[in-house]
């Protein structure tokens, strides 16, 4: 079910190892094998936040996706690249005065011989 936490253990199960450790166990296995060093089954949820948000720019809908209970929590997920902000940090105006030119202007087109200016 959404936002609630894995299964409680099986009284009947002798393994006696939660959702979440048998997760983490076939996660590690899968990075091993793929040669993935530093990467954790918590490292998706992260991703996930993230793309989500840079898809959809709706913070209340990935708090209430990721199960998260504050946009304060939800901001630790959501991280943003700079490089889809730029066209919107682009548009802003400057401030202060606008740089100077360096591109020399065009000499005007002379007229032609019996033409008006």
């Amino acid at each position: 079910m959404l936002g609630e936490p894995y299964r409680p253990l099986d009284p009947d199960d002798d393994r006696g190892v939660s959702a979440g450790d048998r997760i983490k166990k076939g996660f590690k296995a899968a990075c091993t094998r793929a040669k993935i060093s530093d990467f954790h089954p918590h490292d998706c949820r992260h991703t996930w936040a993230t793309w989500h948000y840079q898809e959809h720019r709706d913070l209340n809908m990935l708090m209430h996706l990721g199960g998260w209970s504050s946009l304060s929590m939800v901001l630790r997920y959501a991280h943003v690249n700079v490089s889809h902000a730029a066209p919107s940090i682009n548009a802003m105006p400057s401030i202060g005065p606008a740089p100077t030119s360096k591109v020399q202007p065009r000499p005007k087109a002379r007229a032609k011989r019996g033409t008006a200016a």
